[in-house]
């Protein structure tokens, strides 16, 4: 009877054991996976911020690009204003003067 007895003792210890190794063992994957997680996320977070900067800088590029387009078709046009404006001035300038003398 104390054969079976230390028998069972002792098969409830190794039970034991294994059970406690298995609970170490999930605790282990579990903090694996949370740093695995951890990782992950700022692996990708970096890569966002990387398209993010890229895609600023592009968006910056082309806002240059409209800008200097817009500034030269702007100064096209104030010059053919001026060109206008110096070529028929005496014109308008008579126009406006007989408009108001004979109102």
């Amino acid at each position: 009877m104390d054969r079976i007895l230390k028998d069972i003792v002792a098969a409830d210890k190794e039970a034991r054991k294994r059970v406690q190794e298995k609970k170490t063992e999930c605790l282990n994957i579990q903090h694996l996976v949370e740093a695995k997680k951890a990782e992950t996320k700022a692996k990708y977070e970096q890569e966002n911020l990387a398209l993010l900067e890229a895609k600023k800088q592009a968006f910056e590029v082309e806002k240059a690009q409209a800008l200097k387009a817009a500034k030269q078709e702007f100064d096209k046009q104030a010059e053919a204003l001026k060109q206008t404006y110096k070529a028929h001035k005496d014109e308008w300038v008579q126009h406006i003067y007989e408009h108001c003398i004979h109102q």
